[in-house]
């Protein structure tokens, strides 16, 4: 009879390994289909109230890039890129000032404020007589 009680004992213990084994595989399995729909993630915002899933722009990381790679990115995850001029910013020629909103929907538009380089007082016009003003 022992015998008989160490094989129901085994076959208990590797019943709930196959379960738990089951149970991991079906948690992996259903964290990879979540991460696949944009869901979950460290760029996914907690849904509003009105349960529309918001994803963070990454507007930090994005500001003082060019605006080519910013509006390549943008596009890749699935936004649209209005661009406009910002003013004078004092960054060189084309790299992103801001970005609005930060966070939104996929498919949303994203509008990016571009630098048009660095505007400071005109230097001064050289004249004949190797002043700058003519004195």
């Amino acid at each position: 009879m022992p015998s008989d009680w160490r094989t129901v004992g085994m076959l208990v213990g590797l019943f709930i390994l196959l379960l738990i084994a089951a149970a991991v595989i079906a948690y992996n399995l259903a964290s990879q289909q979540n991460s696949a729909q944009g869901r979950g993630g460290p760029a996914t915002v907690p849904a509003t109230s009105a349960g529309i899933q918001l994803v963070d722009v990454g507007c930090g990381k994005l500001r003082g890039k060019p605006y080519a790679t910013v509006a390549k990115s943008l596009k890749d995850n699935g936004f649209q890129v209005d661009r406009t001029d910002a003013g004078d910013a004092g960054m060189p020629l084309g790299d992103v000032v801001d970005l609005s909103p930060c966070q939104a929907r996929r498919g949303d538009t994203i509008t990016v404020s571009v630098s048009p380089g660095r505007i400071g007082r005109p230097s001064p016009t050289p004249t004949m007589d190797g002043g700058p003003y003519g004195h």
